[in-house]
């Protein structure tokens, strides 16, 4: 009887631990149960973003952050990616170094987000990127334009936003189609304004034109009649500035004030040129002013009209902004590659869909999304936009004159 016993008590445990393997097995073969793939569960996918909501960039921050999360939320209330929805965990970096590195080590290590998809503030996300490489966090960059970001090529690391040295060469050569030959830079004295004043200097030597003067206005400046007045003593034919949209405005402010004339062309930080013509206070400041836009237009055009009733969805107070359209590209990529990697998620599988991405539509932005395995960074073609009559309007890829 007791050896009966015996032998039913063993298969009882034996049975037992065959079931406990089996869950155990299956559990590691299963992300949709669970612990084993960083954000992911059986009903959530966590993204992570980080933008400066706090600070001088703030124009940077919530307006990108919230068509972003319009993205999101539309896939969410049409049932999520494979029975999961998209759940935001959003980080302040203030478009500054060191908080940009915590915000993003936060997401990482304490939020364990599967995909980061922030930044828009350069400086701040090379700070960030050794740790974002060494985690194989997947990242899809949402603003951020120096070109060092996803080039030489990171396996994780994927941007749908204009590269700052194809935008160098767009402003040498749109000088060049004005006929301008002759060009003065003011620039801020960073990695930022460098990137785009490397390829500008060989376009313009291509080109055939010279920079007459190069000065330096720092960030955070509220007067520019120093670099304006050496400006005008070099007497050129159109005015470059790398800078910033606080110090665009404090510029054009001085240059109207002290007499300089345009024409004046900015990088993509000056594309608002609404929210420049509100920071300087007089539309005429703008009369000879042009600005590269990733998008193919601004608020009210046809091609972003979509973006802005979807923003104005799920924010009805959302004020828009030129730049509430730039995460767009890389929300629509994030929602295109989770649904063509499956209901058996992995970063590796994530991470494949995303480099086997080829014309996909990028929403607002003027462009479409392909990738490779020796090119990670989509998205090189922009338009120009102009300002007339109080209005933001749209010059084209190519100079034309605007009435």
């Amino acid at each position: 009887m007791r050896a009966t016993q015996d032998l039913m008590g063993g298969r009882r445990r034996l049975v037992a631990f065959t079931v406990r393997a089996a869950l155990w097995a299956l559990a590691l073969a299963s992300p949709a149960l669970g612990q084993d793939v960083p954000g992911v569960s059986d009903t959530a996918i966590k993204v992570g973003i980080f933008q400066p909501l706090t600070g001088p960039a703030t124009i940077f921050g919530y307006p990108p952050a919230h068509g972003v999360m319009s993205i999101f939320n539309d896939v969410n209330e049409k049932g999520g990616i494979h029975g999961r929805k998209l759940e935001v965990v959003l980080e302040d970096d203030a478009c500054n170094n060191a908080k940009t590195v915590g915000a993003v080590k936060k997401l990482i290590f304490r939020d364990r987000v599967f995909v980061l998809n922030g930044g828009t503030c350069s400086a701040g996300v090379i700070a960030a990127k050794p740790d974002i490489i060494a985690s194989s966090t997947p990242y899809v960059v949402l603003g951020a334009t120096v070109d060092a970001i996803a080039t030489p090529v990171s396996p994780t690391i994927f941007s749908t936003v204009m590269p700052s040295g194809e935008e160098g060469t767009l402003i040498a050569n749109l000088a060049n189609e004005m006929s301008k030959k002759r060009i003065a830079v003011v620039k801020h004295a960073d990695e930022w304004a460098d990137s785009r004043f490397g390829p500008m200097m060989s376009a313009v030597k291509t080109n055939g034109q010279e920079v007459a003067v190069n000065v330096q206005l720092d960030r955070g400046a509220a007067d520019a009649t120093a670099q304006i007045l050496r400006v005008k003593e070099a007497k050129p034919e159109v005015t470059v500035g790398l800078l910033y949209p606080a110090e665009i405005a404090v510029f054009l402010r001085d240059a109207q004030k002290l007499g300089l004339p345009g024409p004046f062309i900015f990088p993509t930080s000056g594309q608002d040129l609404a929210d420049t013509a509100r920071r300087v206070g007089n539309d005429q400041a703008l009369a000879d002013v042009y600005a590269v836009s990733q998008m193919s237009g601004p608020p009210g055009h046809p091609a972003v009209e979509p973006f802005e009733k979807l923003i104005l969805k799920h924010y009805p107070n959302e004020k828009i902004q030129q730049f509430s359209f730039i995460g767009i590209s890389g929300a629509k990529l994030i929602v295109d590659a989770l649904q063509r990697a499956g209901r058996d998620l992995t970063r590796e599988k994530f991470l494949a869909a995303l480099e086997e991405t080829k014309d996909l539509d990028a929403g607002a932005a003027d462009c479409r999304i392909a990738f490779s395995k020796t090119d990670h960074q989509a998205c090189k073609t922009g338009t120009w936009l102009t300002y007339r009559n109080g209005n933001v309007a749209v010059v084209g890829p190519h100079w034309r004159k605007v009435d």
